[in-house]
């Protein structure tokens, strides 16, 4: 546990301390220092902080945990987002650029008025507050609990636990947002995307190893024998996934929609 804690301790600190650094002799006087990053973003940080962005504890914890639960076919809800992240990626973002759009909103209001423009802010805003941070924010509390065992290391109860660990969280990602702008975000998701990719190409290897008791063809041998309908990506209309029977292709295309308006959002 100590080597846990302390290794987290001291990434965290790294990551923050490497953002500083970048953003330190920034202007965030200006509104386009401060919401644009000076415009001087190179393609891999914006790359990195779009994933960094799309993905939440809402993948890393809940959509694993469904697929133990059921199997791969919960993979339904993200891969149809290829086909819309494409489409903003050659299609719609040119055109964001080329027109100066720096939000979503501003493109409503030039392309239609003002009120509407209104009223997609305040659909966005309830999104995010109602949805999108409550979700990220618990999922996270439920790993950090896990992770540090914070009920007995503090002696609190699991809804305590929940509670602080929100709130720690919040406080943290505020202090990213509101004292380093922009950039100070896009750089520790440029750096938490390295760490991630090499923890997601780490994490099946070590699981391996223990499946196998120290050998990984022993552990690959156990997982493509032993319980193989996990590894069904397709599903049926007995899966129950998120106590649905089935996954209706309506949803799917309404998700992949609201998916594409997300990044949209995200990444202007």
């Amino acid at each position: 546990m100590l080597l846990t804690v302390s290794s987290f301790l001291i990434v965290t600190a790294l990551v923050a301390y490497i953002s500083w650094l970048r953003t330190k002799n920034d202007d965030l006087t200006t509104s386009k220092g401060y919401f644009l990053a000076g415009r001087g973003l190179s393609g891999i940080v914006i790359g990195c902080s779009m994933v960094l962005t799309s993905l939440s504890t809402e993948q890393l914890i809940g959509v694993n945990a469904v697929s133990y639960q059921n199997n791969f076919s919960i993979i339904a809800w993200t891969v149809p987002t290829v086909i819309p992240l494409c489409f903003l990626a050659l299609y719609m973002l040119p055109k964001y650029l080329r027109n100066g759009y720096t939000t979503i909103p501003e493109f409503f209001e030039n392309r239609f008025d003002r009120q509407t423009r209104l009223i997609m802010s305040g659909l966005f805003l309830v999104f995010y507050l109602l949805i999108v941070i409550p979700t990220a924010l618990y999922t996270g509390a439920i790993a950090f609990n896990k992770i540090f065992n914070l009920e007995t290391i503090f002696g609190l109860s699991y809804a305590q636990a929940i509670v602080y660990t929100v709130i720690a969280i919040g406080v943290v990602g505020a202090i990213y947002a509101i004292f380093g702008g922009l950039k100070a975000v896009a750089v520790s998701d440029t750096i938490n995307a390295v760490i991630l990719v090499i923890g997601a190409l780490l994490v099946p290897v070590f699981a391996l190893l223990y499946l196998g008791n120290g050998s990984i063809s022993e552990g690959l041998n156990i997982i493509t024998t032993t319980h193989v309908e996990k590894w069904n990506a397709i599903g049926s209309s007995t899966d129950s996934t998120l106590g649905q029977q089935s996954l209706p292709v309506l949803w799917l295309f309404t998700s992949s929609i609201g998916q594409q308006t997300k990044l949209s959002y995200n990444v202007v």
